[in-house]
């Protein structure tokens, strides 16, 4: 069984909360109090965008009192921004971890046990997937996202197995579909308006919890199967569509 099972009620939720609710439990798998903090701190961002456009009309559309304000104060701006670094350094990393033992898998089962990924970064090869080749190439990402050189002395792969791996384990399947479902994204506008995209789609939306489920179960056979890493059901959490 999984360790949580986490409902989306979709159809009753507004775009918004819809995509707050999942980020919530993609930064926060196992701590309900962050997961909820990070959730209020989302929507009291979107009430203060809509405020600065209109405030009239974002208390009516939002059935607010009267006397309602605009959350204000830099608490929120804080959990967003950490949310974010943990979604780019962690989650956006495990994803990345976790695609080639998936494509590996894949391959196989198309072309026999013959065949051989063999990964490659700029052009240089890297050699099979395995997490004594991809934990520097992880190690590297995340110092390029922090802008600090490249020194493989001072961080180890214990470092990812222990942060990035470790705590992203839980949503692996919700990482590694919500950043193929973004799509090829260069700049900031162009990941929110992918990221509004699969929200203000209630078929989007769907689909995406769904396909995350169908993920978890391809990882959790693909960790079975070839002992390539190691991942069992009670750690993951489940998210389905209410």
């Amino acid at each position: 069984m999984p360790r949580e099972t986490v409902t989306i009620p979709v159809s009753s939720l507004s775009p918004f909360e819809a995509s707050a609710q999942f980020f919530g439990v993609l930064i926060h798998p196992l701590d309900a109090k962050k997961r909820a903090q990070l959730i209020t701190a989302e929507l009291h961002r979107q009430v203060r965008e809509w405020a600065a456009g209109d405030w009239d009309w974002a208390r009516t559309a939002l059935s607010l009192p009267p006397l309602f304000m605009p959350p204000t104060g830099d608490r929120t701006e804080r959990l967003h921004k950490e949310a974010m670094r943990i979604f780019d350094q962690e989650r956006v990393i495990a994803a990345a971890i976790i695609a080639p033992f998936i494509a590996e898998a894949i391959g196989k089962a198309r072309n026999g046990d013959g065949f051989v990924l063999q990964l490659r970064e700029d052009g240089e090869p890297l050699g099979e997937p395995s997490f004594e080749v991809l934990g520097p190439w992880a190690l590297r990402q995340q110092r390029r996202l922090r802008g600090r050189p490249d020194d493989c002395n001072r961080v180890t792969w214990e470092t990812i197995r222990q942060r990035a791996w470790r705590y992203s384990k839980p949503v692996l399947h919700l990482a590694l579909t919500f950043d193929r479902m973004l799509g090829i994204r260069n700049t900031t506008e162009e990941r929110q308006a992918a990221w509004a995209a699969l929200f203000n789609d209630r078929s989007e939306t769907e689909k995406l919890l769904d396909t995350a489920e169908q993920v978890r179960h391809a990882i959790l056979e693909i960790a079975q199967r070839t002992k390539r890493f190691r991942l069992s059901e009670k750690e993951t959490v489940r998210v389905v569509v209410g």
